[in-house]
Parts: structure tokens; C-alpha cells; sequence
């Protein structure tokens, strides 16, 4: 006797596989499986009753196509960048507002002394037991 309900759970989870694809911008269709004269697939062996069969193709080598969390991924990161950007826009703001008040020599004496904090915090992280062979910063 023919399961009609595992029949009609495959086609619903094929249903859902196509809509994602398409979703992806992936090519995909809803077919029944055909052997090499045409005929449709009715062996149970071969195909069991309640389970899809995908057969899966290449795309030209020319054309991209994202990762399925690529979208995502790069919408958070996008947004990250905006707010360290606007995060800086807004430090370098409020310590030009409080030096352009200050006289040229203090100035260069707070801006050496940064320089030398930050050459100190470089050095620091340098001196651990793991470095890299070619530290680029």
C-alpha cells in the first residue's frame, strides 16, 4: 500500500529546500526524478517512498554566489564599522575641542606624552611568550 503521508511530507520539505534556495538567488525546481528513457522513478529501491532526491550542478566559475549566512554576516559587520567610525569621529571631535584651547607647547607635550604611552602598550603586548615571526603592526 502507498504512503500518501510521507509522499505529502517530502513534497512540503521540498517545497521549503526550493524556497530557500531561491532565496539565495540559487537555481531550483520542483521535479519528479526520471530515470534515462524519461519515465518517472517509481522504484523503491532506487527512490523510497518519503525522501527527495537533489541533484546538485555547477555554476559557471565567473559568478559569485554568497554563502547563505554571508548576507547576515555582512550587515553586522557593516554596522560595526559604522559605529567604531562614528565612535572615532566623535573622540577625535571632543580632544581637538579640548586641545585647541590648550598653548602649542602643551600640546606637543600631551602628544608626546600619548606617543609614549602608546609605544609602551605596543611593547607590552610584544613581550609575551608567543610572537609572530613578521609582526606587522
Amino acid at each position: 500500500m502507498f504512503d500518501f503521508s510521507a509522499s505529502k511530507h517530502a513534497g512540503a520539505v521540498t517545497d521549503k529546500l526550493v524556497e530557500f534556495l531561491h532565496s539565495r538567488n540559487w537555481q531550483a525546481e520542483r521535479r519528479y526524478p526520471l530515470d534515462a528513457h524519461g519515465f518517472i522513478i517509481h522504484d523503491p529501491q532506487t527512490l523510497p517512498v518519503g525522501s527527495i532526491r537533489i541533484q546538485v550542478g555547477l555554476y559557471p566559475p565567473m559568478v559569485y554566489m554568497p554563502p547563505p549566512g554571508d548576507i547576515e554576516m555582512n550587515a553586522v559587520q557593516n554596522k560595526w564599522k559604522q559605529q567604531e567610525e562614528r565612535q572615532e569621529l566623535e573622540r577625535r571631535q571632543r580632544m581637538e575641542q579640548r586641545w585647541s584651547k590648550l598653548p602649542r607647547a602643551e600640546q606637543e607635550k600631551r602628544e608626546k606624552a600619548y606617543d609614549e604611552l602608546t609605544a609602551k602598550i605596543k611593547q607590552a603586548t610584544r613581550s609575551g611568550p608567543c610572537q609572530p615571526l613578521n609582526p606587522s603592526f
